[in-house]
């Protein structure tokens, strides 16, 4: 299923956009919170993405982070006129700093230069991928690093048609 991002709106409306099209977002009560200046930030809460430790899960952490790292280059692509692009995550790599007991924020930053190369690698081979990087922050410090590698592929598909 192809869908176009949202050009030029509000963190509620990206909020809105991921928790239609991804629900799993919404159960884990991701809030988009600020968009701009190659920057997503994302608010979280702990309580519906604890473990049996009673802090945050690694897996709702990793998932969260991909997520950042998704809605800010989906949000670059929208605001280069192409929020068509199929976008996925290819890999990540994540690193766990310190547990998690509080609700956090989650941080995804891209260089413009490094996206700037990647909207015209995308317009010129209809191919390209970006780093993303993410952070994590909770008790005052970053808990989680999480870099992940996003790929845009014209023609692609998720499900076969």
């Amino acid at each position: 299923m192809q869908y176009g991002k949202p050009k030029g709106v509000t963190p509620s409306e990206w909020t809105t956009f991921v928790h239609q099209h991804l629900p799993i977002t919404a159960e884990m009560g991701a809030v988009v919170t600020a968009v701009g200046g190659h920057q997503v930030e994302l608010q979280c809460p702990l309580v519906p993405n604890l473990n049996h430790h009673g802090t945050a899960f690694g897996g709702s952490l990793a998932s969260l982070a991909t997520l950042a790292g998704w809605v800010l280059v989906s949000r670059e692509l929208a605001e280069n006129g192409l929020g068509d692009a199929p976008l996925v995550v290819q890999r990540s790599r994540v690193k766990y700093r310190a547990p998690i007991a509080e609700d956090f924020t989650v941080v995804a930053r891209v260089s413009p230069d490094r996206f700037a190369a990647f909207v015209a690698r995308y317009r010129r081979a209809g191919l390209a991928w970006t780093a993303v990087d993410v952070s994590i922050i909770a008790h005052g410090k970053v808990s989680v690093e999480f870099r992940g590698v996003y790929v845009a592929k014209r023609g692609y598909a998720a499900v076969p048609k």
